[in-house]
């Protein structure tokens, strides 16, 4: 049990393994009969999944763990927890696997904003009519001021009821259990060297964009929020199975970001495999919504994007590299008047 199994919990979704398994026995919820905990954890390049089962020795009934299916390109991962081992007299088995996992040392008794932002956003996440020619979908999450100063996300993990989770299917298998352990991966937050080296101080608050009257906007590697004196709130959180975005959580989703009036316009990418959106925010309320850029077969893959605001009209530029230039491919463009009324108008 000394082995560091936080740093399987943290570095093995990123190197990928085949097939790591690891047997303890011992007598677990101190009935006198030998236990057995069995641990599995195999994954490929975008993806590992953990097997995890408790045998208990009196009446030699197996109870698997809910397996964890882990994208490495997402902030959250699930282990539903067998509902005879809620019970108290198997509370030292659920510690013991918490700590094999290294979750012990992780534990909260409460969500952080970060991760209340982004679960809210899967609740509230709605698709618009599909004769939309402006937006294709929106996330409601309503501004949840923080007293104080920005504090960083880190990971963290909590006990959930699952009827509280409102994430894709293959996350959890569904209605077998009431209880699992919700595993979040806030630290991906913290920006990289090559964005660390451009801002004022690398205190893990994030870059500086701009201010509004509302107050100032940073982005982090993965999100943006506003600090406004002694109080800040999430505006944005990118995760892979939500948003979209990069199939790593260590390649910046958050590229150029643009604030006009009371909207903020998110470039959101997904590096390497060329994928390219753009978000806007209503700093006032909350409220995201995904523009329209065309259908798939229209984007495409591309190099990149810019965009950009002129004479108040809202102009997006797709883009290959070719030698020293860049060679435009698709322009979109609207009036901003009318896409933040459009927008608005679309409020619940």
């Amino acid at each position: 049990m000394k082995i560091g199994w936080l740093f399987f919990m943290i570095w093995m979704p990123f190197v990928g393994i085949q097939g790591q398994e690891f047997h303890w026995t011992n007598d677990y919820n101190k009935d006198g009969y030998t236990d057995t905990l069995s641990f599995v954890q195999y994954g490929t390049y975008e993806t590992y999944i953990e097997d995890i089962v408790f045998r208990d020795g009196k009446h030699l009934s197996s109870h698997e763990f809910g397996k964890s299916i882990y994208s490495k390109g997402d902030f959250l991962s699930v282990i539903t927890i067998p509902d005879l081992l809620t019970e108290t007299s198997y509370q030292s088995v659920l510690d013991t696997v918490q700590h094999l996992l290294g979750l012990d040392r992780i534990m909260k008794d409460e969500s952080s904003a970060s991760l209340d932002w982004l679960l809210q956003a899967y609740e509230f996440e709605s698709g618009l009519d599909e004769d939309s020619h402006y937006f294709k979908r929106k996330f409601h999450v309503p501004i949840h001021w923080q007293k104080g100063n920005y504090q960083h996300a880190e990971m963290e993990c909590l006990i959930m009821d699952v009827s509280n989770l409102y994430l894709p299917d293959n996350f959890f298998p569904k209605g077998k259990t009431q209880k699992a352990w919700l595993i979040y991966y806030g630290h991906n937050h913290q920006l990289s060297n090559h964005l660390a080296e451009h801002t004022s101080d690398t205190s893990n608050k994030g870059q500086w964009i701009g201010s509004t009257s509302k107050g100032d906007i940073y982005k982090t590697q993965h999100g943006l929020y506003i600090q406004k004196k002694k109080k800040w709130a999430w505006l944005f959180h990118s995760n892979h199975s939500l948003t979209g975005g990069p199939g790593k959580l260590r390649w910046t989703s958050i590229g150029k970001v643009e604030i006009h009036k009371d909207m903020i316009m998110v470039h959101h990418t997904a590096p390497v495999i060329g994928i390219h959106q753009v978000f806007w925010i209503h700093i006032s309320s909350g409220q995201v919504n995904e523009l329209y850029l065309g259908n798939d077969d229209e984007i495409g893959f591309h190099d990149g994007l810019d965009m950009k605001i002129h004479d108040d009209i809202f102009r997006v530029n797709f883009y290959e590299n070719d030698d020293q230039s860049k060679r435009i491919l698709k322009i979109v463009s609207y009036p901003f008047g009318v896409l933040r009324r459009k927008m608005l108008s679309n409020k619940p």
